[in-house]
Parts: structure tokens; sequence; C-alpha cells
């Protein structure tokens, strides 16, 4: 009875003892929770923080303030980075990450599971006679983890990770001598998925992208095109692709681009109000894109040649590469496809404006609408029934509409039928386009 008793007092002790100790354990990580949110220990740790960054780095770091919840949070604001040369690489606003802090600290792993950036300026740039970018040596201080490096012995590149970047109002200043572009873009909202992202290997496994709100201009110095002999186009489109880009949905809104190359001639704006494509199957080595829909919506795209042979170099060079992916072999199909209420324009200033009918190297069409299902674009044959077609040309040709089932083949002879066009009694617009519509 008595060797009970004292075994009762004993087990009692020790659940005390346990229940202390326990108790004790989560005053603790309370206490250095509160303790972490306190200015003093937030301007401890954000002098540590710099100190390890700037050794990890060995360049210029500065936080204005850091916030820290553990185990997972971390906020750095007014965050200036410097890379190797001395110019600024990251600058201003916030840096929100969910990141296992305990592997960043005692092993050095960027184990993130969100990256959240506002109000942030970043400037990437890439010399010569170094063909690196200006960041590669961040990636390299964090090496070798898996998640981050794909290839240990070779540091020209690495392979990102994250399950969730967010980008608000992020300018990027982007400046590459080595492929002669310029770039200066505001990214006013992106959200996606990277599953992998290596820049230098062309790997992109980006599962589900959306941007809303965003302005680049872009400018090339570099020739856009060379001449070569179509021999080697056609080589060079039967190799497999080097890419290997993987995506489940994109959603683009409220997008404005400005390309200029002077050295070439070539000037194209693009605004798209709203672009989304959900995709099924893309494989860019055996040349096949499998879409489920694609809808566009609200856009305006312009584009002219101006008058120099450089010019005129990129339009022979273009048609070169479209007949040699040809030969090559695509498959592209889509569920289908919806355009509505789009502009286009085109202009080649090598060639005079034609003055009687539709002028293809002067087009200018608007409020083009197209519905259109089963689209199926293969080697030798183009199918697909369209439900709506309507647009206008400034030539005066109206199409005001046009449902059809159709199948352009090698054995096969194309044909439509509906009310199709309608055309004013002084204009005569290539009537050879339309001869197949009962009109």
């Amino acid at each position: 009875m008595d060797q009970l008793k004292k075994k009762k007092r004993f087990l009692n002790r020790l659940a005390r003892i346990a229940l202390k100790t326990i108790l004790y354990i989560l005053i603790f990580f309370l206490l250095i929770g509160i303790l972490v949110q306190t200015p003093p220990v937030q301007n401890f740790l954000r002098k540590k923080t710099v100190a390890w960054l700037e050794k990890k780095l060995q360049t210029k770091v500065e936080i204005g303030r850091i916030y820290i919840g553990l185990p997972r949070k971390i906020t750095l604001e007014n965050v200036y980075l410097e890379d190797r040369q001395k110019d600024t690489l990251l600058s201003g606003g916030s840096l929100k990450a969910n990141i296992s802090l305990f592997r960043l600290i005692f092993h050095g792993e960027m184990n993130f599971r969100k990256l959240e950036l506002e109000n942030i300026t970043a400037k990437i740039k890439r010399r010569l006679p170094d063909t690196i970018f200006n960041f590669q040596f961040v990636a390299d201080a964090f090496n070798p983890p898996a998640t981050l490096i794909t290839k240990a012995k070779d540091t020209s590149s690495f392979a990102l990770t994250i399950p969730s970047l967010v980008l608000n109002k992020v300018r990027i200043v982007y400046k590459d001598v080595v492929a002669g572009s310029e770039m200066e873009a505001m990214i006013q909202h992106l959200d996606t998925k990277v599953d992998k992202l290596d820049a230098a290997n062309l790997v992109f496994d980006l599962p589900h992208t959306t941007i809303n709100g965003l302005t680049a201009r872009v400018y090339q110095v570099k020739p856009l095109a060379s001449p070569e002999p179509l021999a080697k186009d056609i080589a060079e489109a039967e190799q497999p692709s080097s890419m290997l880009l993987d995506f489940k949905e994109v959603n683009l809104k409220n997008i404005n681009v400005d390309y200029r190359n002077d050295v070439s001639a070539i000037y194209t704006t693009l605004g798209l109000g709203s672009l989304k494509v959900k995709l099924n199957k893309l494989d860019l080595t055996n040349r096949t894109i499998d879409l489920n829909n694609v809808s566009l919506d609200n856009s305006t795209t312009i584009i002219r040649l101006g008058k120099k042979e450089e010019a005129r170099v990129v339009k022979k060079e273009v048609k070169q590469e479209v007949k040699s992916q040809a030969i090559a072999g695509w498959r592209i199909q889509t569920s289908s496809l919806s355009l509505n209420n789009n502009d286009l324009q085109f202009d080649d200033e090598n060639l005079p404006k034609s003055k009687n009918g539709m002028d293809y190297a002067h087009l200018k069409i608007d409020s083009f609408t197209l519905h259109a299902d089963n689209i199926l674009l293969n080697t030798d044959s183009i199918a697909g029934k369209i439900s709506k077609a309507t647009f206008k040309e400034q030539s005066g040709f109206v199409l005001q509409e046009l449902q059809t089932n159709f199948l352009y083949a090698n054995n096969n002879i194309p044909g439509c039928t509906g009310h199709c066009l309608h055309l004013p009694p002084h204009r005569l617009v290539n009537r050879h386009l339309h001869k197949h519509c009962n009109i």
C-alpha cells in the first residue's frame, strides 16, 4: 500500500515537473516573441541582420526597419542592396518573406513559401567581358541548396522555387550589354507561383500567373536579325527547342509595351486590355501546343517597319522563319478562341501605299472580333468552326458577319457560307478573298 502511494506521489511529482518545464518553455518563447516586437530588440536584430548579410554577400546592405514573426515571417523595410560593382541592385519599399528562419540562420538555406515585394526598384545588369547578371552573387552566396542550385559546379545560373511570389508597384530597370537591350518596366501587381525558374538554362515553370498593370519601354541597340540562308533557318528550326516552358494559366490586364529598335527600324506598341490563356499541354521539343481556351479583349497593336535596309532584312528573315517552322512541323490547337474589339495597324514604309483596295503593307483594322472553336493548325492544314467574325478596315472593307466550319488542306478546297461582307459601291476590295462567300 505504501509502495503504491509512493509510486503515485512520484508520478504526480514527475507530472508537475513536466508541466512546469513545458510552461517555462512556453513562457520563454512567449517572452522572446514579445521582446522581438520591441524597438530596442528589433534595432538589435536589424544591425545583426545587416552585418550577417554584408558578410554573406560581401557587399553593402542597408535595412531601415526589420520585423520578425517567429517562426516563418520576416519583413524588411527601406532596403538597399548594392551589387559587386557598387551600383544599386535593390532599393526602397518593403520585402516580406514567409521563410524558414531557423534554416536560414543555422544552414543558410533560403526556403521560401512566399515572397512579396512592394514599392521596390530593382536594377538588373549584364556587362562585358563578364556574361553573368549582377544579381548572380546573391545566388552564389547561398549555394548549394538543391532547391536553389540545379548544378553545383555551374555558378552561372541558379534555379529558384517560390510557391508564391507577389509584386506590387515594382520598378525594374534592365540593361543587357550582351544582348544589346535596355528596358524599364513598372509592375502594378503581379501574382505568380514559381515551381522553377532558371533563366540562364531557359527553364520556366510558372503554373499560375496574374499581372494587372504593366508599363514597359524596351529599346534594342543591336540588329534584330541578320541575313541567313533559308537552309540554315530550316536546319535550326528542326533542332529540338532548348527552352523548357510550362504553365497552366496566364491572366494579363492593362499591359502596355513600347518596343523600339532604331538599328533595324522596327517600332512596335502593344496595349492589352485583357488576355487569358489556359493550357492543356505544351511540348516545345515535339512542337506541340494544346490550349484549352484563349481570350483577347480590347487590345491595340501597332507595328511599323522603317524605310531602312535593316528593316527589309528583318521582314525577309521573318518570312523565312515562318516557312522554316512550317517545314519543321508544328501542331497548335485550341478548344476555344475568343477575340473581342481588337485593333491592328501595320505599316511597311519600304512599300508605297496602294490607292485601291485593301493594302496589306499598310493595314488598319478596327474592332476585330472572332469567336471560334476547335481550331487546329498543323503542317498542311487549318481547320475550325467560326461562330462570329467582324471587323472594319481603313480601305472601306467591312466584315459584318461570318459563320462557318472550315478546312484548308492540301487536298481540300476552302469555302465558307454566310452573309459575310459589306463593300461600299465606290470601292473594290480584293474580291478574290471572298469569292467563295455567298454575298
